[in-house]
């Protein structure tokens, strides 16, 4: 058998320098989006943003009304041309979410880094006062040479925030950093949310609705009990127009109108974006009410004009004016309430926030049984891996840790943690100082 060979030839030819693959996502945007009454909004919301190529996942919390979404941005240092796939910034991201009609901000904006997601992360906030400001904060942000810093990012005009890996550097080492560039610069909290007002909680137009819906059923139930002011509101004003229909038609169109107009702008979104909320509910059912009652109106007073005689609703009554101004009315009244309990909900974890004490009282030599050894009163958000710390008898702990001290014990209140409502002993060879371990 004669062997049977096959020769391949390979045509070589010059290629195009090929792009540069499309990099993972390198970014997680945190928006708060306002107007979410239900889950088939935040569902509008998560399948709006899921469908934009650069967007890679999007959670939507209903109840905190916030979105967390992780995109594609384009590097600083590249064009689009040079990078092959799509990109998007926050700011198109609240865009979008604004056109299916949302109200949208960016909360925070945070570069993803795939290699430091199993590491951990901590933030320091920094203040830079006005008399120490050199320049509009450029320097700071060479920052991110030091090992351990993640980002920095400068928020107001005299405010910083650092996110660093508590493991590789520490907060006092970045608030020394940040005097050794020649800004006078403190630590500060975290902002958040600001604690809403009575005022904040109602929602737009409520006072309005509830004055006029009151003066509305006023005057279309009780009013007519008494036969002088039934007789004055069926009075006719112009032939097939009485005073009662004018009266409820003047007090139910700004209620129609005016504080009902959040529930016709959401319908109108929703129709636009293809997804039915209870906006388009709410807005249809009282515009047709309203409608065909302003309708009946004017029908009465032109048929007095153009066919002689007046044309009488023998069915339904004249008009349901108060009907659509009830339905508002009652729905905003809801919205309060839960915004009210929303407020309440968030006050008391605020409380629960504020029962962590302020300072920590730091020992520099990092021994307490030597006869020397002295402490320092520093700011809670300044304390790092590996001090050593003393908590007096009836103070709280400031951070979690291991007992070191080599004799005594003990008792910690630890009913925030577990719900136990009597104190836990420690016996860990130490009574009255930790050595932290942060994260």
């Amino acid at each position: 058998m004669e062997d049977e060979r096959i020769s391949i030839s390979v045509d070589q030819h010059e290629e195009e320098e090929p792009l540069i693959a499309a990099e993972k996502p390198n970014r997680q945007a945190i928006i708060q989006v306002g107007g979410m009454t239900c889950s088939n909004c935040s569902g509008a919301v998560e399948r709006a943003l899921n469908q934009l190529p650069a967007v890679e996942r999007c959670q939507v919390d209903l109840i905190n009304e916030k979105a967390c979404v992780t995109y594609r941005c384009l590097p600083a240092d590249k064009s689009a041309d040079e990078i092959e796939g799509d990109f998007t910034t926050a700011k198109e991201l609240c865009e979008e979410i604004e056109d299916i009609g949302f109200e949208a901000s960016l909360i925070e904006d945070l570069e993803v880094n795939p290699a430091e997601k199993a590491r951990a992360r901590a933030t320091l906030h920094v203040s830079i006062m006005e008399d120490g400001r050199q320049d509009d904060l450029a320097s700071i942000k060479e920052m991110t040479k030091i090992r351990g810093v993640l980002e920095v990012i400068p928020q107001d005009s005299d405010q910083v925030r650092l996110d660093y890996n508590p493991f590789e550097v520490g907060a006092r080492d970045l608030l020394a950093a940040v005097r050794a560039k020649g800004y006078k610069a403190k630590t500060e909290e975290a902002s958040g949310k600001a604690e809403a007002s009575f005022w904040d909680t109602i929602p737009t137009g409520l006072p309005t609705a509830v004055l006029l819906t009151m003066s509305i059923v006023l005057v279309a139930e009780v009013l007519p009990c008494f036969h002088h002011c039934k007789k004055f509101l069926h009075k006719e004003i112009l032939p097939g127009l009485s005073c009662l229909t004018l009266v409820l038609c003047v007090l139910a169109t700004p209620v129609q109108l005016y504080c009902g107009w959040r529930f016709h702008a959401g319908a109108y979104h929703s129709i636009r974006s293809g997804v039915w909320d209870m906006n388009l509910l709410i807005s249809l059912g009282t515009a047709i009410c309203f409608s065909y009652s302003l309708v009946i109106v004017l029908l009465k007073i032109a048929s007095t004009h153009v066919v002689g005689y007046n044309m009488e609703c023998k069915g339904p009554p004249v008009s349901y004016f108060e009907s659509p101004c009830l339905v508002i009315t009652f729905i905003l009244v809801g919205k309060y309430l839960e915004a009210w309990a929303k407020s309440g909900a968030s006050q008391s974890l605020r409380n629960l926030m504020e029962l962590k004490p302020a300072q920590a009282h730091l020992l520099l030599d990092g021994d307490l049984d030597r006869p020397s050894a002295q402490s320092e009163h520093i700011p809670l958000e300044l304390l790092q891996i590996g001090d050593v710390v003393q908590v007096f008898p009836g103070d709280k702990a400031p951070a979690d840790g291991i007992m070191s001290s080599k004799s005594g014990s003990a008792e910690f209140d630890e009913s925030l943690l577990t719900g136990e409502s009597r104190p836990v002993t420690k016996k860990t060879r130490g009574c009255h100082h930790w050595r932290f371990h942060l994260h």
